[in-house]
């Protein structure tokens, strides 16, 4: 059994997100209608093709250039409103971890208690151990750990889940 607590930051709640939501920014409105602007952007040129002029192969690529440097700043302008609508984010953590699950309380505000079935997958990042639900995840950061509970923790994991 493990027992630890902590509060989660927000460079941990930003690493568990990338390692277990990596499509954040196709999980939200407008992502389709992005999609049908680069589309209907991209007609012409196709139909252009026979003969591209220099200034529309110039057009062509600062197009492209935008829209990678959009989506990026989208992908952060995400993670950083999921993170502000996170209300618990600055709530201590009381977690146990066993063999049968997963239990996380946090005094005064809410108790979750899951079975290690109820979790699809977990991965590993640098500072942070993701269990995932489907889109939705858990954080166990490694500092609330100490390095004999992180090989009990992964040996648990092991026996119980999946690593995706």
């Amino acid at each position: 059994m493990i027992r630890t607590s902590y509060v989660v930051s927000k460079s941990e709640w930003t690493e568990a997100q990338q390692l277990w939501s990596k499509r954040t920014s196709t999980k939200l409105p407008g992502s389709k209608g992005l999609k049908w602007v680069g589309f209907s952007l991209g007609i012409p040129i196709g139909l252009s093709v026979h003969y591209i002029p220099l200034w529309l192969s110039g057009l062509f690529a600062l197009y492209l250039l935008g829209a990678y440097l959009f989506d990026r700043w989208r992908k952060k302008a995400i993670r950083q409103y999921l993170y502000a609508q996170a209300t618990d984010r600055d709530q201590e953590t009381e977690l146990t971890i066993d063999d049968d699950g997963y239990t996380s309380e946090r005094p005064g505000f809410n108790e979750c208690r899951m079975k290690w079935r109820c979790f699809t997958g977990w991965r590993e990042g640098p500072t942070v151990f993701v269990l995932g639900r489907s889109i939705q995840f858990c954080i166990v950061p490694k500092s609330s750990l100490n390095e004999q509970q992180q090989i009990e923790f992964r040996n648990v994991l092991n026996a119980n889940l999946p690593a995706v």
